[in-house]
């Protein structure tokens, strides 16, 4: 099945850009137009070199949606980690997280359209 040029760019912008993936695949959860200090957290991020990053910002920017959604979700669609372990407050609350991500993953209906069905045996 050929892809379209559409979707190709869409998985290049993915790839190349957090912030990009993040308003393509998960305009639900990303609403708001990204602020400043979004832009200097996504250049953290994309930025080549050491795999450990501190991100401290206060309350309500959406560190938990990029940390334990966006990243992981990236991660996985990309063949980044084999294994991602989400780290929270608590153990229900890391798991909600997982969940949250297990479940976008299988019902977002762009992520299937441009990597297919992602389900593995063991999540």
């Amino acid at each position: 099945m050929a892809i379209s040029e559409e979707a190709k760019d869409l998985l290049a912008g993915c790839e190349r850009s957090t912030k990009f993936a993040a308003s393509a695949l998960f305009p639900n959860r990303f609403r708001r137009p990204f602020d400043p200090i979004h832009d200097e957290i996504f250049n953290l991020i994309d930025k080549e070199g050491s795999q450990k990053k501190a991100i401290a910002v206060p309350r309500g920017l959406g560190k938990t949606s990029i940390c334990n959604l966006l990243l992981p979700a990236k991660s996985i669609l990309l063949q980044d980690a084999r294994y991602i372990v989400p780290v929270s407050l608590s153990e229900d609350s890391a798991i909600e997280q997982s969940e949250n991500l297990k479940n976008e993953l299988q019902s977002n209906d762009l992520i299937k359209t441009l990597y297919g069905d992602i389900r593995g045996r063991i999540w």
